[in-house]
Formats: structure tokens, C-alpha cells, sequence
């Protein structure tokens, strides 16, 4: 508890600095906006202005595949074109020349996203590259596709504001639905959220802190409805990569049909099981229920940690980002809590150098 109102424990934690870019998140959505109109004002995606499109394939893997899970939550109720996003190295059997495939790798280097560009290639697909560089520049460089070029030097998952706003973007120009206009208003929002859970607000009144230090040496499950999915799946990711726990998300009320079930588990599991409900202001009278029927389950059963994560806004996409940036703060102090440096991601790094000599193979076996 007391190092986290500590700004020296926090820095000796914190030896790579991921404070900066989490502090500095309402900036850089601010920059992203700007950047996007400086985008707009070249007309380099003009091409895409009436392109006949009849589906959307964000493709991404990571911090750059969450930018399509917000896009798809933000307008699946108001979206005229079929969207997913496409965590792999292959692209569904519907993709072809209606087919915009928007490949997301903050890096430009990810083996499996350009699998997908190439696939894409290969069918006729419309292809759009977003990356801060790499390979994945150079292929479209080299097809003359549209090319969305980000500011480098960060985490991906940090650099979600600019993978986000450029993702968007490029739908924008097939999907009036996505209008940028109602993320204006957000990065300011996150300026006062930031006031209330930044490091500076102490622990007794922070709430971000505290949810930190209920979770220290818990197995944390997030719930959300299906709507609120990449908050979800954000918070899972970011207690993964940032306080290295091992975390899952599930959907409501998928679940109250059948995780809820599966609680007949040893009890030392359980009782360091946590349940983590996303809960949107001004919800429905339904979801309520399901939400406050399923902890009352929960807590028969002897899961007794429950909390909630605020998602607060007026529109659906200051929700989503409010929810996201109180987990970001949320995994943050659990690293700092746990003593561990929340930045490196050493197993993911192995992991790349494992299947490194057969991705190169694999990719080799395509050619442009």
C-alpha cells in the first residue's frame, strides 16, 4: 500500500518508464487526433473514398488487434458493414476483392499480420497497412497500398491511442458510423480520470490503487457484456503484460450459462479467485440483474472478491476508454505492488525467437 504513494518506489519498480506513457495517454490521444487530420489534409487515403466495400478485417495480434475489438464495440449497433478482427495468420474463407483488410502491427513485423497481408494480397482484398515501420511499410510500399505510418518507441500496448485513431480513421473513410467527432471530447475526460487515479492521488482516495492491492496475489476474472468485450479483453491483456498474473475474460451472459457452473473448484483456488465486473453507466434494468444475480451466485459459492470497473461517459466510446484507462492504471500498480518492472515482456520475446526460423520460412513461402 504505502509504495504505491511512494514516487521513489514507484521509480525504482518502474526502471522502463511505463509510467510516462501511461500518464501521458491523454496527450497522445490529443497528438493522434492531430495527427489524423494532418493525414486527412495529404489525402492519402483517397482511394478508399467510394470504394465498394462489403466487409471489414481489422487483422492484428496483441496491443494492435485491441484497437479493432474497441472499433467493434464502439459501433455494433449503428454499423452497416459486417467488421471482425482477425487474430491469426490466416484470413476467413469470405475474405476477397469486397474485402477491406486493414493490417494492424505496431512493430511492422509480426509474423502472422503479414501472413494475413499477404493472403489478402493474394485474394484481392483492399489492404491498408498501420504500423510505425518495419516490413509490413515496406510491402506497402511496395503494392503502392495505403499506408498509415505511427509514432514509434513505444509498447504497443501503449501506443494503443495512435492504433486506435488511425484504425478508426481508415473506417471511417467505408463505415459512416465510425465518426470521429465523438472522440474529441476524450482526451479530456481522461485528464480528469487521470486526476482522480494517476500516481499522484494517494491511495486512501484513489480507487485504481486500492483495486490493485485487493488483487495482489488473486486470479482475476473479467466479466462484461458481450458489447464491452475489448474492455475486457484490454484489462486481461494489461494484467498479462504489465503485472505478468495470469488473468481470463468471459461474457455475459454467456457465462451465467455455463462458467457459472464450474466453481466446484478446490478451495485455496477459489479463494484467491477474483471476479472483476465491468459495469457501464446508466446500464439497462436487465443487465443489472444479470450482473447482481450472477455476484450473488458467485458469492454463495465462495468467490467472495468481487469488484467492479466504472465505465462512465456519454457516449459509448468515452465508456470504453474510461474502463480502459482505469485497468491500465490498475495493472500499473499491481506490477509496482508485485515489485515488478511492468514493461519488459521477456516470455513474449522468447517465444518470437522460438518460432522465429519457421515464421521466416513461412512468410518466404509467399511473394508479392
Amino acid at each position: 500500500m504505502y509504495a504505491l504513494n511512494s514516487f521513489k518506489q514507484i521509480e525504482d519498480v518502474d526502471k522502463s518508464k511505463m509510467v510516462e506513457f501511461l500518464e501521458g495517454a491523454p496527450e497522445h490521444l490529443t497528438s493522434a487526433l492531430k495527427l489524423v487530420k494532418q493525414v486527412d489534409s495529404l489525402k492519402l487515403f483517397k482511394r478508399l473514398d467510394g470504394l465498394e466495400v462489403e466487409s471489414v478485417i481489422i487483422s492484428g495480434l496483441g496491443g494492435s488487434a485491441i484497437s479493432g475489438d474497441i472499433i467493434l464495440d464502439w459501433i455494433w449497433d449503428k454499423a452497416s458493414l459486417p467488421m471482425m478482427v482477425s487474430r491469426g495468420y490466416r484470413l476467413p474463407n469470405f475474405a476477397g476483392r469486397k474485402t477491406l483488410v486493414i493490417t494492424v502491427s505496431y512493430s511492422g513485423n509480426t509474423f502472422e499480420t503479414l501472413a494475413q497481408f499477404y493472403e489478402g494480397k493474394r485474394r484481392g482484398c483492399a489492404l491498408v497497412g498501420v504500423s510505425s515501420g518495419g516490413r509490413l511499410e515496406e510491402f506497402c510500399r511496395k503494392l503502392k497500398a495505403p499506408f498509415f505510418k505511427l509514432r514509434g518507441g513505444m509498447p504497443p500496448r501503449a501506443a494503443l491511442p495512435y492504433l486506435f485513431l488511425a484504425t478508426a480513421y481508415i473506417i471511417s473513410k467505408v463505415e459512416p458510423a465510425a465518426s470521429l467527432s465523438e472522440v474529441e471530447a476524450i482526451p479530456e475526460k481522461l485528464r480528469k480520470l487521470r486526476s482522480e487515479i494517476g500516481v499522484s492521488s494517494n491511495f486512501e482516495r484513489n480507487p485504481a490503487k486500492k483495486m490493485a492491492f485487493a488483487l495482489l496475489d488473486k486470479y482475476p476474472i473479467l466479466y462484461a457484456f458481450n458489447d464491452m468485450r475489448s474492455v475486457a479483453r484490454r484489462i486481461k491483456d494489461q494484467l498479462n503484460e504489465n503485472s505478468k498474473v495470469p488473468a481470463k475474460f468471459n461474457l455475459l451472459p454467456e457465462a451465467c450459462h455455463n462458467e457459472i457452473e464450474g466453481l466446484r473448484i478446490p478451495k485455496p483456488i477459489k479463494e484467491r479467485t477474483c471476479a472483476l465486473f465491468v459495469r457501464e453507466e446508466g446500464e439497462e434494468p436487465i443487465r443489472k440483474a444479470m450482473v447482481e444475480g450472477f455476484k450473488r451466485v458467485l458469492r454463495s459459492s465462495g468467490v467472495s472478491e468481487i469488484h467492479e470497473v466504472p465505465a462512465k461517459g456519454e457516449t459509448k466510446i468515452e465508456k470504453i476508454f474510461h474502463a480502459i484507462y482505469f485497468g491500465d492504471f490498475v495493472s500499473f500498480y499491481l506490477a509496482i505492488a508485485s515489485k515488478v518492472d511492468p514493461t519488459p515482456i521477456n516470455n513474449i520475446q522468447r517465444y518470437k525467437e522460438e518460432v522465429r526460423d519457421e515464421a521466416e520460412r513461412f512468410i518466404q513461402r509467399f511473394s508479392l
